[in-house]
């Protein structure tokens, strides 16, 4: 939450997207924090997976339950990690790059586990390589506009019927 504030002002609604850019830029003084921030979160998430992977009253509860095969994870058109948990290696960031993704260097996380256990492996892993990639986009970031110049205005027009 406090990165959240840092970037966009609030703790609890970041808004900082808006047609066109963001509202607020991020100042080369704000990239320290930033950094050291993502650093605390990934050794987070390690702590999180060392745990997952280890703790027993975890395995018990998540090994072998809510067992869901590649082919019916694909038969029943899952995504994003409940299917990368089933083994199905696709990403749409990666496989359907938009926006900023063709950019970034990072791995399709999957587990062949297709339990509770591999889909929550999957969870923590894609968010240590979240932090990697938030690493490269705050390092890489270009300077520049954040939004991009409206050179029309948009009216409302309302029909004869509203008046």
């Amino acid at each position: 939450m406090d990165l959240i504030e840092l970037i966009s002002g609030n703790r609890v609604s970041a808004a900082v997207n808006t047609i066109g850019g963001v509202r607020r830029d991020i100042s080369d003084a704000m990239r320290p924090k930033i950094l050291r921030g993502i650093k605390q979160l990934e050794k987070r998430a390690q702590y999180y997976l060392e745990v997952v992977s280890t703790e027993i009253t975890v395995l018990r509860r998540a090994q072998g339950v809510g067992m869901l095969p590649q082919e019916k994870a694909i038969e029943l058109c899952a995504v994003g990690p409940t299917a990368r948990g089933s083994g199905v290696e696709y990403d749409v960031r990666k496989h359907d790059p938009f926006a900023a993704y063709p950019y970034l260097d990072f791995k399709v996380i999957t587990s062949d586990l297709c339990d509770v256990l591999g889909r929550t492996v999957v969870r923590v892993l894609e968010t240590i390589e979240s932090c990697k990639m938030c690493r490269q986009i705050i390092e890489e970031l270009p300077q520049g506009e954040i939004r991009t110049k409206s050179t029309t205005q948009s009216t409302s027009r309302r029909s004869s019927k509203q008046k």
